[in-house]
């Protein structure tokens, strides 16, 4: 969404005649917003969870990984699992998430991956939504945030596993690497692994770092682009052969 149909939504759902919505005032918050925070909010899954972050605590998010910690805060708070002896829970519902996304598959319910607790607390949060005999992620950027949790400490191992089949379904939850990656090197290293797995993939996501956090790829850009042209290159030679 642009920034004038961000506004129009905003007051739209100011005005709500929901009874459980926490009115809020829609002048006061689009005075907050900054330039980020209309970025965040151009997809409306995102606006919705600015603003009830927002009616909860008067604050807004300052990246989109902020966003989504807030969102996830009951699924991911390290200290209450461990104070319920059950410090496994928020690993097991990211590498399920994981799992969802690689595999292109909702959540079935008979297969317990999921602690009910868990269960409970998604679907109460309404993080994790029914349809028919399965559930899936209210929408596919909170299973990409989870997924990337999984993936951020384990990426090299899953990008050089050759059973790992790389995909569109890839690319929010590389996005979410890449925003908040610090190191250089780092992304480099993935965007070439990921150019082995999927060109298109590598492509997309190389496009979208070179718009949001182009200081990350200034040292080795036009290496990456060359790989990108010699794939093409050997592409066409298969093809042709």
């Amino acid at each position: 969404m642009d920034q004038d149909k961000v506004k129009e939504l905003v007051r739209h759902l100011s005005e709500s005649h929901d009874d459980t919505v926490r009115k809020f005032s829609a002048d006061e918050v689009l005075e907050k917003f900054s330039d980020t925070t209309y970025r965040i909010c151009r997809v409306p899954v995102q606006l919705e969870l600015v603003l009830e972050m927002w009616q909860q605590h008067r604050i807004l998010p300052e990246k989109l990984d902020d966003l989504f910690k807030y969102a996830l805060s009951g699924i991911l708070d390290d200290r209450r699992w461990q104070e319920e002896e059950h410090s496994d829970y928020p690993d097991t519902v990211a590498r399920v998430a994981y799992k969802m996304l690689t595999e292109k598959r909702a959540y079935d319910p008979k297969s317990h991956e999921l602690p009910q607790p868990l269960v409970e607390e998604l679907t109460t949060r309404k993080l994790l939504v029914t349809h028919g005999d399965v559930m899936e992620f209210r929408h596919d950027k909170i299973r990409a945030y989870l997924a990337f949790l999984y993936f951020k400490d384990r990426w090299r191992s899953l990008l050089t596993d050759p059973k790992t089949l790389v995909d569109s379904n890839w690319d929010s939850m590389i996005e979410f690497e890449l925003a908040q990656e610090k190191q250089p090197n780092i992304a480099r290293s993935i965007l070439f692994l990921l150019l082995e797995r999927d060109f298109e993939t590598a492509k997309r996501c190389f496009a979208w770092l070179l718009q949001n956090r182009s200081h990350l790829c200034v040292e080795w850009h036009q290496e990456f682009s060359l790989a990108l042209a010699a794939k093409i290159v050997e592409d066409v030679r298969v093809t042709l052969s």
